[in-house]
């Protein structure tokens, strides 16, 4: 007896997978741009920062979406700008005294370790470096990558003030692309991925400053010369979870071991004081309106994303890990499994 196939089912298997092989493909072509699409999210993020701090001024003066967003964003420009007036110079002179440092910071560290082969060893490669006739490779390589990264700043600063001045437009183009029944579900995932980030970010930029000034504060206590340098450096490195506050402490110990071993037993103590106070007292606070990551989860979505993407993915990690902890709770825990979740900031 011959089985005939129904040309409906054909048509329908094929339509599966032709949808299968478009995924694929998708999935390969992002892969192949995950650096531009981390670019991209880095750029989601600045949209976000900056239409935090237009609805927070929007709030108090009524002034409407794109008002308020035009508003933020010169008055930002203007804080940054008036910071490099302030204190620009300062800081550029504190950083360029721990460069200049450098081999004299070495040497407390040298006798510690019982060995001089740190400072020779970084001349030797200097000395190499010039002997092998490739100075001029090497500057034309760092001016390359320094254009790439100037590049790289410049498009998610333009990319993010477009996202930020129409968000709908862009979320509203994103939710073409799911088919009309899993739109409103899209939707809802959307909403809860930027509220999640918003307060991630709220509260890491809260923490960062606080820690930043903080440290500053105690090395100014100390007596420490390049306090600003050094503050400014622990605010920015806080960003990183775990490894971002220990890179933070080495060019302080290592400044306040060429003073003396007891300086350097202060400033070790206030930086351990101070990531106490932040982790105990200040993430807590902060964690109750903002979306909050169990350690372990941090830790390893650093490592994950740092071997999936390299310097920015680790960069990025925490924020990421963020996004795919909404997406489980929403998608799967809430609409496969059919359980209750909460929205970020409300546990």
């Amino acid at each position: 007896m011959t089985v005939h196939s129904s040309p409906i089912a054909l048509g329908s298997f094929a339509q599966r997978l032709i949808a299968v092989a478009l995924l694929v493909v998708a999935a390969l072509t992002l892969w192949y741009l995950r650096s531009l699409v981390l670019l991209v999210f880095a750029a989601i993020l600045f949209a976000i920062v900056l239409r935090s701090l237009a609805d927070l001024m929007a709030r108090p003066t009524g002034l409407g979406e794109g008002s308020s967003f035009v508003v933020a964003t010169v008055a930002a420009m203007l804080t940054i700008v008036l910071f490099v007036a302030v204190l620009g110079t300062q800081l550029q002179a504190q950083l360029l005294e721990l460069r200049d440092r450098l081999p004299e910071l070495l040497a407390p560290v040298e006798d510690w370790l019982g060995s001089g082969d740190v400072g020779e060893w970084l001349v030797e490669r200097a000395e190499a470096m010039v002997s092998e006739g490739a100075v001029m490779s090497r500057i034309a390589g760092l001016s390359g990558w320094a254009v790439t990264l100037l590049a790289n700043v410049v498009l998610v600063a333009a990319a993010g003030l477009y996202i930020g001045f129409r968000p709908d437009l862009y979320r509203g183009g994103l939710l073409m692309l799911f088919p009309r029944r899993s739109r409103q579900g899209a939707a809802v995932t959307m909403d809860a991925l930027g509220s999640a980030l918003q307060r991630w970010l709220m509260g890491q930029l809260a923490s960062m400053l606080a820690v930043g000034t903080l440290i500053f504060l105690g090395l100014w206590a100390i007596g420490i010369e390049a306090a600003l340098a050094l503050a400014f450096i622990a605010g920015i490195l806080e960003f990183i979870p775990f490894f971002g506050p220990v890179l933070a402490l080495a060019p302080a110990v290592a400044l306040a071991l060429a003073v003396d071993t007891t300086t350097a037993i202060w400033v070790l103590l206030l930086y351990l004081a101070v990531q106490q106070f932040e982790g105990n007292v200040l993430n807590p606070l902060i964690q109750q309106q903002a979306v909050s990551l169990p350690p372990a989860v941090t830790m390893f979505a650093l490592l994950a994303f740092g071997v999936l993407f390299g310097p920015l993915g680790v960069l990025l990690a925490t924020p990421l890990a963020v996004v795919c902890l909404v997406v489980v709770k929403q998608v799967w825990v809430g609409r496969v499994l059919g359980e209750p979740v909460s929205l970020p900031g409300k546990e």
